[in-house]
């Protein structure tokens, strides 16, 4: 009993040895870049964290985003290593824009607290491509060109006053913007 017990121990450490060579690898991506489209050209902050798993890597990224108007996109990366050294790859990006609150944009209007600028959390997506080399041990230097898409909305509210304090009515005004730009980013992953 107690070799059998011994054979099947060695035989479960032995799987799990086996295993965690392909195991999950946390993953860090620090970026910094420049978004461009029509009207602008901006310095994106960005950083990604997630895991790999052979030739995919899905992670958590959070960016800040001062196209159009400042915002800190939320997503989610999806990313395909090509190739036998895993050099090149192509990524797509999902999520959520979340747009600040500015003095451009006040929650309330000064001069009679009425609600002013309700801001909408929008849709934000990129994808593109890129390519990673080794600079020491597991570090990487990493630089990625991809088209991204921005949507910033909100709904202005204006009131009407007539004489004073006397209000007359609200009128709600919509807006929906689109960024469509490219983003070229350098940055560092391990």
């Amino acid at each position: 009993m107690k070799k059998l017990t011994v054979i099947i121990l060695f035989f479960i450490s032995a799987n799990i040895q086996a295993q965690t060579k392909s195991r999950f690898e946390f993953t860090s991506n620090n970026s910094i870049g420049t978004a461009w489209g029509n009207n602008q050209n901006v310095i994106v902050f960005q950083t990604i964290n997630g895991f790999r798993y052979k030739k995919w890597n899905v992670g958590l990224g959070i960016s800040l985003d001062g196209y159009g108007s400042q915002s800190t996109p939320l997503f989610l990366d999806f990313k395909r290593y090509i190739g036998k050294n895993n050099s090149f790859f192509v990524y797509t990006d999902l999520g959520v824009n979340v747009p600040w609150r500015t003095s451009n944009f006040p929650a309330k209007y000064t001069w009679n607290n009425e609600d002013a600028f309700k801001l909408k959390n929008t849709f934000y997506g990129e994808f593109g491509f890129g390519f990673k080399k080794l600079l020491v041990n597991k570090t990487f230097y990493v630089v990625s060109l991809g088209y991204s898409l921005k949507q910033f909305s909100y709904v202005e509210q204006n009131v009407s006053t007539w004489g004073i304090g006397g209000i007359t009515g609200k009128t709600d005004y919509y807006y929906d913007f689109y960024y469509k730009r490219i983003a070229l980013r350098f940055g560092i992953e391990f």
